[in-house]
């Protein structure tokens, strides 16, 4: 494991922004498998971290590589009481960081989110122990992702992205975009697309959210329109996950997914992943294209 902290201290957003921001691939993977994913509620009511689990799918295939990312609101960003946390007694250390500002309506300074790599760390079929989330200097938690690349010669040749949100613009509140433009390795060429998404901060309130411009709240584990993020997966955290290619279309090199800033919610995404066939020399794979491909708006 990397015990260096690699910094990516933001200066403070502008008051509107409306424009999607890239998010950075901390992963490209062109294998016969996937990717399985889960996470959990960093938040406590005693404002002290406490052990939770997390959940893991099991996988068909060998391990490849495993990720985590965790989110803090917060005062004091990159705090090694914030940017060090424990996995199934493991001590990791965040590799990448960020804090941008302004927070999600809570009234700290920072948004801040951190990953790691935990290959080789992850129960997959069982429970994992963390040890994150509200910690002394008064931040607060904002749930812990987990996700595992995969190989499985059974399994279809993939292109496997897995992002995270090493720029401005995708930790927002209601006056900044809560986009992320996720910019594939290879262009989607039909068929199924993998996605995954986390949400920080979900509660009852007016939020919605879009896939390429198209409303897919009620969709991939949100709950509704206009509501889709309730913290299904704890307290104030969201996932989405499931197949995605209706909102896409062929060829595409690009998504643009989350949370826009016209909702009156504050909604912050800092990690994603989406995995797609790469078809066979000589085969032209139209199955699934973006069913609302002429209809989506694009920024």
């Amino acid at each position: 494991m990397k015990s260096a902290l690699s910094f990516v201290a933001l200066a403070g957003l502008a008051s509107i922004a409306s424009a999607v921001v890239p998010t950075v691939n901390i992963g490209n993977f062109v294998l016969n498998g996937d990717f399985v994913a889960a996470g959990g509620s960093s938040r406590t009511s005693s404002g002290v971290p406490n052990p939770f689990d997390i959940a893991m799918p099991g996988i068909s295939g060998a391990e490849v590589r495993s990720y985590a990312v965790w989110n803090t609101l917060t005062n004091t960003p990159f705090d090694s009481s914030e940017s060090i946390i424990t996995i199934n007694g493991n001590r990791i250390v965040a590799v990448g960081a960020n804090a941008a500002t302004p927070d999600l309506c809570w009234g700290y300074e920072y948004t801040a989110t951190y990953w790691a790599d935990v290959t080789g760390l992850l129960v997959h079929g069982g429970n994992n122990t963390i040890f994150a989330g509200d910690t002394g200097t008064g931040a607060l938690g904002e749930g812990v992702s987990l996700l595992t690349v995969y190989s499985d010669a059974a399994m279809p040749l993939q292109n496997i992205d897995i992002f995270w949100n090493g720029v401005p613009g995708q930790i927002a509140n209601n006056l900044v975009d809560g986009e992320n433009r996720w910019n594939f390795s290879n262009p989607y060429m039909g068929g199924p697309a993998h996605g995954f998404t986390n949400a920080l901060d979900g509660q009852l309130g007016s939020d919605d959210f879009y896939i390429n411009g198209g409303l897919a709240s009620g969709l991939y584990g949100t709950f509704a329109p206009f509501d889709a993020w309730i913290g299904n997966v704890g307290p104030y955290y969201d996932h989405a996950e499931g197949d995605f290619s209706p909102f896409m279309a062929f060829g595409e090199t690009f998504m643009d997914i989350g949370t826009p800033f016209l909702d009156s919610d504050c909604i912050g995404h800092t990690f994603g992943a989406i995995a797609f066939v790469i078809p066979a020399p000589g085969t032209f794979a139209l199955a699934g294209m973006g069913v609302l491909a002429l209809a989506r708006r694009r920024r």
